[in-house]
């Protein structure tokens, strides 16, 4: 069994399951397959499930809700709001994906005004046949949002009303995250986390104001372009060897291991490599490791 470590005010394991892929088009994940990963997933002790309203166009969020049948008070979900994003009734909901393509081309604007993210929770609630979100995101906002005394208010209520539990950023850039690290209703960050960005003095940074362990890696495989850094990744390789793990592993490892990080995301809809993925993110990487491998991307430009 994986184990457990503080996320804001609730206890997730050290991995959990990131659901961008699960049921878009194309990703050819079945919904036996997404149900075998639970399943394994609730085997490992794997206890927190990443989604968001706009992954698949609402599709995700609906598929996880009516998984979590089968897992009733097992699973911590966390869900976001901020994308554009399409949800038709049944049986025109096939065309919501593509409806969201359509959106993404136009440039439709990111939305967090407070009487949309107000509908939006409870659409999510509704989606994911839930009583509360256990971790709500802004989304990538593009500026502090949270300076809107109106939004606020929405998630303080929605705090109260039992709706969400803890809200959070949920960002790539670090400069947004320490901002609003100073803001009282936010507990919880997601950002990415590898080798190649987010060096841990940055986020030492954030965490420093903290005093607490609340941050969700994501995009501990830089997105994919890893293989574009190939002097690098030989020297990263090498490393792996050293450990006797898979690169992919390592990159896990590295971002489990950085002090304060809760939990790493993991983006697989294989019930396989979602174990494979268990074990690498308990792999604890020292001091020394980890700057011999910061000390390899310092070297080059990082992406």
């Amino acid at each position: 069994m994986i184990s457990t470590r503080k996320l804001g005010s609730i206890n997730v394991s050290a991995l959990s399951i990131g659901t961008g892929r699960l049921a878009s088009m194309g990703a050819g994940y079945t919904r036996q397959a997404a149900r075998e990963l639970l399943h394994a997933a609730r085997e490992q002790g794997v206890n927190l499930i990443d989604t968001a309203d706009s992954y698949a166009s609402a599709q995700c969020e609906k598929l996880i809700g009516s998984l979590l049948k089968d897992h009733r008070g097992f699973f911590h979900i966390s869900t976001k709001v901020g994308y554009p994003y399409v949800e038709l009734p049944a049986p025109f909901d096939i065309l919501n994906q593509p409806s969201k393509k359509i959106l993404q081309k136009l440039g439709v604007p990111q939305n967090f005004h407070a009487e949309y993210v107000a509908k939006c929770i409870d659409a999510s609630l509704r989606r994911l046949d839930v009583e509360k979100i256990d971790i709500f995101f802004l989304h990538n906002p593009p500026q502090p949002v949270w300076k809107n005394e109106e939004l606020v208010n929405v998630l303080q209520d929605a705090k109260l009303q039992g709706k969400i539990g803890l809200a959070g950023i949920s960002s790539d850039s670090i400069q947004l995250i320490e901002e609003a690290c100073d803001h009282p209703i936010f507990s919880v960050f997601q950002t990415r986390i590898n080798p190649f960005v987010s060096p841990p003095d940055h986020l030492a940074r954030v965490l420093e104001s903290r005093g607490e362990m609340c941050v969700m890696a994501n995009h501990v495989l830089a997105g994919g372009r890893l293989a574009s850094q190939r002097e690098n990744m030989n020297h990263l390789t090498k490393i792996a060897d050293e450990l006797k793990i898979l690169p992919h592993s390592l990159y896990i490892a590295y971002a489990s291991s950085i002090k304060g990080v809760s939990t790493v995301v993991s983006g697989t809809g294989s019930a396989r490599h979602l174990k494979e993925n268990v074990k690498a993110a308990e792999i604890n990487l020292d001091a020394n490791q980890l700057r011999k491998i910061s000390e390899i991307i310092s070297k080059k430009e990082k992406i």
